[in-house]
C-alpha cells in the first residue's frame, strides 16, 4: 500500500467511513498535501462510494 493510500485510509477511517464527512475528509488530506490532488480524490471517492461530481 502506497503512502497516498494509507493517509486516505487513516482519514477515512477517523472518521469512520461516513460519508457525511466528506468534506472534513478532503478539508484533513488538504491540510496534509497543502492542495486536493486528482488521484487522491480518485481514491476518496473510490473508497467511500461516492461519484467523483459529487
Amino acid at each position: 500500500m502506497t503512502e497516498e493510500i494509507q493517509l486516505i485510509e487513516q482519514i477515512v477511517d477517523r472518521y469512520d467511513g461516513e460519508v457525511g464527512m466528506l468534506i472534513p475528509m478532503m478539508q484533513d488530506l488538504q491540510a496534509d498535501r497543502g492542495y486536493l490532488p486528482m488521484e487522491h480524490l480518485h481514491c476518496l471517492s473510490e473508497r467511500l462510494d461516492v461519484p467523483l461530481s459529487r
